[in-house]
This record gives structure tokens, C-alpha cells and sequence, in this order.
């Protein structure tokens, strides 16, 4: 079975992804990252909305009343109608007869039996202070889903050859620097839907410098007059971590440059090698008229074969003098015109033609 490198996998996948450009290499880069241990007050989260909550436990503290509950919470009346609705449709209120003395057709507010253990589970459920590891990204200078196994120490990295990526600002992390909202979306987006950050108390950073390894897919035209980089991390490409890397110098600051590629050679150039001759096409021959300021030279005159055939010695006889030299055939029925047996008769020798 044929293994494929991660550099492979990565061209495969993302070498059109810049329209007009090539990917022309990929190189393993680090991005700095910090190790934050964060001291938090979360709360894990109820099955009770928060406004339902509030009207239960105030109707358990003997606030009976929509008016008084409106007051207490600072909220419109028609706000908190519906919120009664809704526990009156879930069976955790009714209403209860009004107190002796008090104002005739006021009803009041009470809890059921469910209604009371709902009440009850919603107060049992308390915030805590738990320590939350994250890891801190220091090029983009925030909160990151990143693996803290998956990181590095930096000195490993400079010794792998590692292309370090720039940070967004020098020093330690601060408290300041992350904020509840920040751990709780870190938490949603890694899958902790049920835990809720209230309050971030206090943050330690590890000593250890860590980086976490990343690819730079490197884009050029072909006349390698542009240049621009795609960052992969954790094997998706991030438009974040780009933009920052552009707002830092971009290809300039990390020193990548790339060469002019190698002159493809021409078809109709003469490649002069040991027995072996390279002839123009006449295509091309004929592409490139004379110059009219050269002296034109006449065309050689073709030479002439001459076939030499070998011819008998003596005259000549024509073809049709060849047929008529042969002996007629006597015909039936004509005189003999032969001499006697004996006797010959000496016939004239035949014209030559030759003079």
C-alpha cells in the first residue's frame, strides 16, 4: 500500500488555491504559542433558562406577585408574563388563594411539587474555581483550540531548521489578555458545551518557550514576481494567521525568495552532438524573410545527371529497320523465287545509313 507525505497530501489539496499561481514549495514553519494554566469561576450549565430560574427562587422567598417580581428584577411586566406562562404550562406554578385581610381578586403565586424540586436543583447548581488550560497564540495574540501536546520546545525547533513566524508583541501574557468569553468560546468550539466561564481570577504561564509546528505554502507566477504565502495549521489553511503574516512583511520578513525558473530549451534551436546533425524545419527556414540591406546572391544552378548508357559499336538500326530485316514467310500458293540447288545469285549489298 503507497504511503503519501504530509507535504504531498498538502499539495494535492491546496496547489489551486491561488488562481494565476503555482505552489512552488512548502516549508515547515513554527508559530510561537503560549502554555496558560487560568484560575476561573465556571459554572456548569442547568436544563432552566436563567429568567425561569430567577421567577422560581423569588417566588419560593414569598415575592407572590407579578408587580413585586417585575420590580425586583427590573424588567417589563410582559417580559415576566411570559415567562409565567411558561411555568405554568410546564406545572411548576399556580395560584394560590389570597392571604386573609389582603386585597380581594389579587391571587397569588405559588410553587408546585415539581416546581419546588426544580427551584431546588436550579440553587444546588453553584459556580467553582477550576484551573483551565489553554493554549495562548502570540501571532494573533489570543486564545487558540490548539493541542498542547502537539507542541514543541522552541530550541528543538531552531535546531530542526524550523522557519520561526513573527509574534504580535514581546513580553509575557497578561491577565487582561483573556477573558471568560474567551474561554468559554474556546470551550464551545473544542465540543464543553455544558460549562460556563463567570470570571477569570488569576493566569501562570509556563517558563518553556513552545512553538507549534505549521506548513507555509509558498505561490508564485511564473515569472516569480509574486510571491504570497498560505499558512497551514493544523492541516486546514488559516486566512487569520496569512493577514497577520502580511501586516508583519510577509515573504521579506521571513527571508523566502524564489528563483527565476530554468530557460526552457527552444524547439528550433541546433543541438550539436557527436554523429548527430539538427536540421531547421523549412517552416522555419521560411519564417524569417532575408534583411534588404544584405546583397542578394543568385541561385546556384541545379547540376545536371548525366546518365551514360553503353551503345553498341557500329550503326545504328532504327526499330522499325530491326522488323523489316527479318525473312518474310513464304506465302501458299506464290512462286518459288529461289535459285536453282547449285546455282546463287549475289544480291546487292543494303545501303548502310550511317554516311
Amino acid at each position: 500500500m503507497h504511503s503519501f507525505s504530509p507535504e504531498s497530501l498538502l499539495a494535492v489539496r491546496f496547489h489551486n488555491a491561488r488562481p494565476g499561481l503555482e505552489l512552488v514549495t512548502i516549508i515547515d514553519a513554527a508559530l510561537p504559542v503560549a502554555l496558560i494554566t487560568a484560575d476561573v469561576l465556571a459554572q456548569d450549565s442547568k436544563n432552566l433558562p436563567l429568567m425561569d430560574e430567577f421567577v422560581l427562587r423569588l417566588v419560593d422567598h414569598r415575592v407572590t406577585s407579578q408587580h413585586g417580581i417585575s420590580g425586583m428584577l427590573g424588567l417589563p411586566e410582559r417580559m415576566v408574563d411570559q415567562t409565567l406562562a411558561e411555568l405554568f404550562r410546564s406545572d411548576d406554578l399556580r395560584w394560590a388563594p389570597p392571604v386573609p385581610g389582603g386585597e380581594p381578586g389579587n391571587p397569588r403565586l405559588r410553587l408546585t411539587d415539581k416546581g419546588r424540586v426544580t427551584a431546588d436543583t436550579a440553587a444546588a447548581v453553584e459556580p467553582v474555581r477550576v484551573n483551565q488550560a489553554v493554549v495562548y497564540d502570540q501571532m494573533l495574540w489570543k486564545v487558540a483550540p490548539y493541542n498542547r501536546d502537539t507542541t514543541v520546545r522552541r530550541g528543538q525547533a531552531e535546531e530542526d531548521g524550523l522557519i520561526m513566524l513573527p509574534v504580535a508583541r514581546s513580553g509575557p501574557v497578561e491577565d487582561g489578555d483573556i477573558t471568560a468569553a474567551d474561554i468559554t468560546a474556546l470551550l464551545r468550539e473544542n465540543g464543553k458545551t455544558d460549562r460556563e466561564v463567570l470570571q477569570v481570577k488569576s493566569i501562570s504561564q509556563a517558563p518553556s518557550r513552545r512553538v507549534l509546528p505549521v506548513k507555509i505554502l509558498v505561490y508564485a507566477d511564473e515569472e516569480r514576481t509574486e510571491i504570497q504565502l498560505g499558512v497551514v495549521v493544523d492541516g486546514e489553511l488559516s486566512h487569520a494567521h496569512e493577514l497577520a503574516l502580511i501586516g508583519h512583511g510577509g515573504a521579506r520578513t521571513l527571508g523566502i525568495t524564489v528563483a527565476p525558473p530554468s530557460e526552457r530549451p527552444s524547439l528550433n534551436a541546433t543541438w550539436r552532438k557527436p554523429g548527430f546533425r539538427c536540421r531547421k524545419s523549412p517552416s522555419t527556414a521560411r519564417s524569417k524573410p532575408p534583411s534588404s540591406s544584405a546583397p542578394r546572391t543568385p541561385p546556384r544552378p541545379r547540376r545536371r545527371h548525366w546518365s551514360l548508357r553503353r551503345t553498341r559499336s557500329g550503326p545504328s538500326v532504327s526499330s522499325s529497320t530491326r522488323r523489316s530485316s527479318k525473312k518474310p514467310s513464304p506465302t501458299p500458293g506464290a512462286a518459288c523465287c529461289s535459285s536453282p540447288r547449285g546455282s546463287r545469285t549475289r544480291s546487292s549489298p543494303p545501303r548502310s545509313s550511317a554516311s
